[in-house]
């Protein structure tokens, strides 16, 4: 077969020109970055896509995410920082990602570009806010390779992965009968957020009351900030032991399993003293000393008399006036609590030993799931106050 020498020039000059073309017909460039490919379940990795468009005439949007596998991943948008320039716009979007799964897997990634133009703008542009999904574009999926990945196992089963630290403290370590002991614990790190974590003691012969957990989560490039302060109010009619807290976590950082461990506290609870009784009798005194503390007494008995008659003179006029103000408030506090648990709280503080057969009940209600008629037992409370 004989070659054409024009058709063979043809597709020599086709060949150096497409690539050119295909060059000029790319209007944004983008970086894509992983701090690093392979981690443990649940360390987080941090990911960058940075795209920005190099045809300053176009008017250009831009979209990206990886792809959520909730059985995979879990993932967490930290930042999109957009800028506009006279070179165009640019974007950078920045993602935590956290494996579930150990293995070797892909990450896949959505990345779409939409394109408009000032014609098409104008005919949309109401006077409100251009937004991208409320204009007319030309919207291209562009595919980008899906990163690989290789998650380890952890080397055991934990409840921290990650490097944190864990605090107790008690408001003391002697208390009385009716006077509780408040326990406060703080757990704090860096790494992902804790999974099944429960640091309720459980104490024999000693009531335990939880408040809800202050919790401050917060997501940045090397993983997530945790600080959980849980506190917790232990109340018991004899000395008793806080045990010690275990707690197994993984620290990604140093390669390592690691034990938070806390010590066991003891705690002395003393009965309620009516009474104090001083003997001095090894402290013998003069009789003058005797004397001056006999006449100190003698006034403060004139004193005592006085004040007796004048509080029966009182009294007969007001009855029993003192006495009828002197549980107002707490009655009130009774009649506007809304629920069980503040009705439990507000009894603990007034007296535990004197409501205790309330407090039992509410307790089965809040702690135990069972279930109390509220009105009844305030209206109980109320009556023996009567």
């Amino acid at each position: 077969m004989k070659k054409n020498p024009g058709n063979f020039a043809f597709f020599q000059i086709l060949f150096l020109v497409l690539p050119l073309l295909l060059f000029a017909k790319a209007d944004f460039k983008y970086e894509l970055h992983l701090n690093k490919h392979t981690a443990f379940v649940n360390e987080p990795i941090f990911l960058t896509f940075k795209v920005w468009q190099t045809d300053p005439k176009k008017i250009m949007f831009f979209e990206f995410a990886p792809v959520e596998d909730e059985s995979t991943f879990e993932l967490k948008l930290l930042r999109q920082k957009s800028n506009k320039s006279l070179n165009g716009t640019s974007v950078t979007f920045e993602y935590l990602i956290f494996p579930k799964k150990p293995g070797k897997t892909l990450l896949n990634l959505f990345f779409l570009v939409k394109r408009t133009s000032e014609e098409r703008l104008a005919t949309n542009n109401t006077g409100e806010p251009v937004k991208a999904k409320a204009i007319d574009t030309t919207d291209t999926r562009e595919v980008i390779k899906p990163l690989k990945l290789n998650i380890k196992p952890l080397p055991k089963k934990v409840s921290l992965v990650g490097d944190y630290e864990l605090k107790v403290s008690i408001d003391k370590n002697q208390t009385e009968v009716q006077s509780p002991v408040y326990l406060t614990l703080i757990l704090k790190g860096v790494g992902a957020i804790p999974k099944n974590i429960n640091l309720k003691p459980v104490i024999e012969d000693v009531r335990v009351f939880d408040d809800e957990p202050k919790v401050s989560i917060h997501y940045k490039k090397d993983g997530v900030h945790y600080e959980g302060k849980f506190s917790y109010a232990l109340l018991s009619e004899k000395d008793f032991k806080i045990p010690e807290i275990e707690i197994d976590g993984f620290s990604y950082t140093k390669n390592r399993v690691y034990k938070l461990k806390s010590s066991p506290l003891a705690i002395s609870v003393k009965p309620v003293n009516i009474k104090t009784l001083i003997d001095e009798r090894d402290n013998p005194q003069s009789i003058y000393e005797s004397f001056l503390r006999f006449r100190e007494w003698f006034v403060y008995l004139l004193i005592f008399v006085s004040g007796y008659i004048s509080a029966i003179l009182v009294s007969s006029i007001r009855k029993f006036g003192y006495k009828r103000k002197e549980g107002n408030s707490f009655k009130k506090e009774v009649k506007s609590a809304k629920d069980a648990k503040t009705l439990l709280k507000l009894l603990l503080r007034e007296d535990s030993l004197r409501y205790r057969v309330w407090i039992e009940k509410l307790e089965i209600e809040v702690y135990q799931g069972g279930k109390s008629n509220l009105k009844e037992i305030k209206k109980e409370i109320l009556k023996s106050l009567a």
